[in-house]
């Protein structure tokens, strides 16, 4: 290990209180997305204790702080996620509101910020050229919640995911790097994810005295019901190596028992492995969707809004990543391991510029999950500060990093991304 890194090691432990005090205190004050007002206060204060330019209130809450050489060069971007979940049932979850960490974004933004200061005070300057930029990004956890529908109704924001409002604001415009490292228990990266799309389903129908005369009513419960059938019976369908994955629920479900229900909304994500296939399984949703109103003589709504797009990790990043892990742990691999189901919204990312979305050990239990909570802060947190900050002081070194695959440029990923945007209306009320 070079001086350089000594030093940022040396930095960040002497830090170890601030950070893990950081962490605490945002788990004890969980925000769900956009929402995360007080924690972007307690970045600030953080980067302001470090003397490093500062920028805030992007994409409503997020932040970003700059490291630079003075000099021209590569630059860097390293990512903390801020949001929390909405999971009442976790015996840590907020009593107000239901949030809680179960993703562990608390930690994210703790080795973040440690990466910050393992850096801020070295001779990097003197050493290197470029730049590291420090970024902490709102509302990765996808949701169509009032609170995000408001901000966008209202032309705050456009998409419900941060990075990808970041991406469409220009804050990644100057980027040729991102890293970021997600909690977890073991030293790995998935070779890729899923990406998505959501779909609300309002299916509409016409109330009656469930009673007296549900003949003349139109039960919008049912129309929902068999499109639920059909979108199962569409599962062997799909093919096994696209990763397929269709998940929905009722949010709203009539409003009362002896009611026939005339509104009922749905809302559905569908993952997969490629665009291709997300757009294939979306379509039968569609179809299944259509099939339960026209059953039942209802009309419906399909309102379809961009999820995020398939992510694939760099080889190149994760094998730098890699070679500062053993020298913290020299018996300690960075596991390269399969494609991975679920999403993020770091996939966009990589649709314009090479990323290593990374995971860390120190957290046990599910993610998402009643069971899951932190066993090793120091593994959680301290190591993923060193290991990001001494992985970006190569990647100043190394320059430019080749992707495998063709990369968008910010104009093509909006148009990619913007053209999962429809909505539709069927009426089969006769």
């Amino acid at each position: 290990m070079d001086e350089l890194k000594k030093q940022i090691c040396r930095n960040v432990d002497d830090n170890r209180a601030m950070i893990l005090e950081l962490a605490e205190e945002i788990w004890n004050n969980p925000e769900t997305g956009y929402q995360e007002f007080e924690t972007a206060l307690l970045v600030k204060k953080f980067f302001e204790k470090l003397n490093l330019p500062f920028a805030g209130n992007i994409a409503v809450t997020g932040s970003k702080a700059v490291l630079d050489t003075g000099k021209p060069g590569p630059s860097i971007a390293l990512l903390g996620e801020l949001d929390a979940l909405y999971l009442p049932s976790h015996e840590a979850a907020d009593k107000k509101s239901g949030a809680v960490h179960v993703c562990g974004h608390h930690l994210q933004i703790a080795s973040l910020l440690g990466a910050a200061a393992g850096l801020a005070e070295t001779k990097i300057k003197d050493e290197l050229c470029g730049k590291i930029i420090f970024i902490t990004v709102p509302s990765e956890e996808f949701g169509m919640d009032e609170s995000r529908t408001a901000l966008k109704r209202d032309g705050k924001i456009e998409f419900f995911g941060g990075k990808q409002e970041m991406i469409s604001r220009g804050i990644f415009d100057d980027i040729d790097v991102a890293i970021m490292v997600h909690s977890g228990n073991e030293y790995h990266y998935p070779v890729s994810y899923n990406g998505f799309v959501a779909k609300k389903i309002v299916f509409k129908g016409k109330a009656a005295h469930a009673g007296v005369s549900p003949e003349s009513g139109i039960n919008a419960l049912y129309a929902a019901n068999m499109a639920l059938n059909a979108i199962n019976a569409q599962r062997e369908t799909f093919c096994d190596e696209d990763s397929v994955r269709v998940h929905g629920i009722i949010i709203n479900g009539g409003d009362a028992v002896n009611i026939i229900p005339d509104t009922i909304e749905m809302e559905v994500q569908i993952r997969a492995r490629t665009i291709s296939a997300i757009r294939d399984a979306a379509a039968k949703v569609d179809r299944s969707a259509r099939a339960g109103a026209m059953a039942m003589g209802a009309a419906i709504e399909i309102e379809t809004v961009p999820g995020y797009m398939p992510l694939r990790n760099n080889d190149t990043i994760a094998g730098i990543y890699e070679k500062n892990l053993k020298m913290l742990h020299s018996e300690a691999c960075l596991k390269k391991t399969g494609h991975r189901a679920s999403s993020t919204d770091m996939g966009d990312l990589s649709c314009i510029i090479p990323v290593l979305h990374a995971y860390s050990c120190g957290v046990e239990g599910k993610f998402h999950s009643c069971d899951f909570h932190v066993v090793d802060m120091s593994k959680a947190c301290i190591e993923p500060a060193k290991l990001m900050a001494m992985t970006a002081v190569d990647l100043l070194k190394i320059g430019k990093i080749s992707s495998d695959y063709q990369l968008m440029n910010r104009e093509e990923y909006l148009e990619n991304i913007r053209n999962f945007a429809v909505k539709q209306n069927f009426n089969y009320q006769e």
